[in-house]
C-alpha cells in the first residue's frame, strides 16, 4: 500500500489467503499505521505477484483513507432508557 501524495509506502505487501479469495469478493484486514497525520492509501492487487493493478475509488483517487483513531471525551446525553429508576 502507498500513500497517494508522496508515494512513500504505508505498509508491507499481505499476501490473502486462499479461503479469504472467490470468484466476486475478497476480503482482509487492513494493517495498522504509525501516523499521526491522515493520508490516503492506494491498495494495489495482483494475481501472479508481478503485473499489479490498482484498486480505487475513482471519485477520490484512493483505495481508503487512514485517520487518527478518535478520542471520545463525552457523550450527550449522560443517560438513556436502560437507566434504572436507582441510578
Amino acid at each position: 500500500m502507498y500513500n497517494v501524495q508522496n508515494k512513500s509506502l504505508i505498509s508491507e505487501e499481505i499476501e490473502i489467503p486462499a479461503e479469504q479469495v472467490n470468484q466476486d469478493d475478497w476480503w482482509w484486514n487492513v494493517p495498522p499505521v504509525e501516523h499521526e497525520h491522515e493520508q490516503a492509501g492506494l491498495m494495489q492487487i495482483s494475481l501472479n505477484n508481478q503485473d499489479w493493478h490498482d484498486v480505487m475509488n475513482f471519485d477520490t483517487g484512493h483505495s481508503y483513507t487512514y485517520y487518527q483513531a478518535p478520542h471520545i471525551t463525552s457523550i450527550s446525553p449522560t443517560y438513556g432508557h436502560v437507566k434504572t429508576s436507582k441510578d
